[in-house]
């Protein structure tokens, strides 16, 4: 009687080992779909981000060549009414130095 429970607790043993081998299996290509999927995921928000990123840059750019395009034409505009008007000038500056200096003196 002996002999005959062996081959059937070799089999269940062989089943359950099988049955074991196959859930890992599946339970690990689970784990490679995700981690695919959060991979594909992240690769489109960093290239979302860098997009974002370049179009910020951009902006910055176009601003800070805007406030130095504006800033030269004022200092030209200053210039050139200096030229035209010495002596205004020349007393307007005298005019703000004396104020700067009676505001110190307090």
């Amino acid at each position: 009687m002996s002999t005959t429970a062996e081959p059937i607790h070799n089999v269940n043993e062989e089943q359950a080992s099988n049955n074991a081998g196959a859930t890992v299996d599946r339970m690990s290509a689970k784990a490679h779909e995700t981690v695919d999927r959060v991979a594909a995921s992240a690769a489109g928000a960093e290239e979302k981000l860098r997009a974002q990123a370049e179009e910020a840059s951009a902006r910055a750019r176009e601003a800070r060549d805007e406030v130095t395009r504006r800033s030269r034409e004022s200092a030209e505009q200053v210039q050139s009414y200096a030229r035209e008007n010495p002596l205004k000038t020349a007393g307007m500056a005298f005019t703000a130095g004396f104020l700067i200096a009676a505001l110190l003196r307090r």
